[in-house]
């Protein structure tokens, strides 16, 4: 499908949908429908593909499920898994780079409200961080992080406990006590006891 794109002269391709065999095997007429487009002064260039089995590709020539957009940017690439879970794909293969998934709310600007993004730590052996977005009074915010070795951080993006705060404030909404180990930081009437060594020589064996 072309025109002209300069007067009565100068005519070109603007796009294309065309029905291709899918495969060099004899005999075998699996095919597939693909979606072409051309950017100004660009070349044609296939944006869409539905494959002989009926997989969707946005971005991808390959796709692998029923529908899968893939990208190069931050976070680009949403699709269902042959397992039919929801699939965030990022081909940027820079560390650090992530998939994410917002929550927008109803704000003139569209601003996200809350997120969650998967980071990309370590491309090589596919590690990975989740980190927990939302935005407050103080602006857009990472608020918690759970680390590829299990740590969790609140408050901080590198927790080097299992759990790891960045203040100390914590409490247990339905009572006051505590059924874990004995740590200062929760305690009130701290002493020190001068003569501990003779009052341990008191007591009966």
């Amino acid at each position: 499908m072309g025109g002209l794109y300069n007067g009565t002269t100068s005519g070109v391709d603007f796009a294309a949908i065309a029905g291709r065999k899918e495969n060099s095997t004899a005999g075998d007429w699996g095919g597939y429908l693909q979606f072409v487009t051309s950017l100004n002064a660009g070349s044609m260039t296939e944006r869409m593909r539905i494959t002989s089995d009926g997989n969707v590709g946005i971005g991808t020539t390959a796709p692998v499920a029923k529908l899968q957009v893939a990208g190069a940017s931050t976070a680009t690439g949403v699709g269902l898994d042959a397992a039919t879970e929801l699939n965030i794909r990022n081909t940027n293969s820079t560390a650090n780079n992530y998939e994410a998934l917002s929550f927008t709310g109803s704000h003139a600007s569209g601003y996200q409200v809350a997120g969650i993004k998967g980071i990309n730590t370590d491309q090589t052996n596919a590690y990975g961080d989740i980190a927990f977005e939302s935005r407050s009074a103080g602006g857009w915010t990472e608020k918690m992080r759970i680390l590829s070795g299990g740590n969790v951080g609140i408050g901080t993006t590198a927790p080097g406990a299992q759990l790891d705060l960045s203040t100390d404030s914590a409490r247990k909404l339905t009572t006051t006590t505590w059924s874990t180990g004995s740590d200062i930081r929760i305690k009130t009437d701290i002493r020190s006891i001068g003569d501990g060594l003779d009052i341990i020589r008191q007591m009966r064996p």
